[in-house]
């Protein structure tokens, strides 16, 4: 939060802190009724400030681990990401999209070529059961109106995504995670989409990945 605004906040809540004092002097057992009105007040002004602040800002962790191998005609190298997603304490998460895109990186500018523009994780696509088959099995995702995971708190899943690169060259994997949560069930076409990013350097064979 900016400097200015946080100061604003804090003004605002003094000043309606000394009202709310003020308005209790008035009629009998005053200091009573200025009690209550000043801890009303501070309760109330406390999680105003701690709503601007971010406090229901949805925490979400990403890790990003890469496992490369060689093909063996030797012209290239297997290349899975796994793209783990542990959800903190504050709000659930409704997932709908992960991607990634992996680049090459270059020297000795270290410029980034992208040579994968977008990789989905593999089976990230909805399922649902057939109805009326027995004994009952699942098809690829059918229709219904319903566009995310959910992800609640605490919880921790993961995804994998697979592609095939060059061998000898050092690869950078970038992962956007787009969701939004359930306070905003009813979403207006124009909100933009919450997005968590990560990136990870991948090394060739001769050396170990880094994150």
């Amino acid at each position: 939060m900016k400097k200015n605004i946080e100061l604003t906040l804090i003004l605002i809540a003094a000043i309606s802190i000394i009202l709310a004092l003020i308005a209790g002097f008035y009629g009998p057992s005053w200091y009573e009724r200025a009690i209550k009105y000043a801890a009303a007040v501070v309760v109330f002004n406390f999680f105003m400030y701690k709503l601007f602040v971010g406090w229901l800002i949805i925490n979400l962790t990403i890790k990003a681990e890469a496992q490369r191998l060689p093909v063996k005609d030797g012209t290239e190298d297997h290349l899975t990401i796994k793209i783990t997603l542990s959800k903190g304490t504050t709000d659930s998460l409704w997932l709908e999209d992960i991607q990634v895109r992996i680049s090459e990186v270059t020297q000795p500018e270290n410029i980034p070529v992208v040579v994968e523009p977008v990789i989905h994780p593999v089976n990230f696509k909805k399922r649902t059961y057939l109805p009326g088959v027995t004994p009952e099995k699942d098809d690829w995702w059918g229709g219904i109106p319903q566009k995310h995971y959910t992800l609640s708190s605490g919880e921790e899943t993961f995804f994998t995504a697979y592609t095939r690169a060059k061998p000898d060259t050092v690869l950078c994997a970038e992962i956007v995670v787009i969701g939004t949560r359930p306070f905003y069930a009813v979403e207006r076409k124009k909100n933009p989409k919450i997005q968590w990013r990560a990136s990870l350097m991948i090394l060739p064979l001769s050396g170990p990945s880094t994150t």
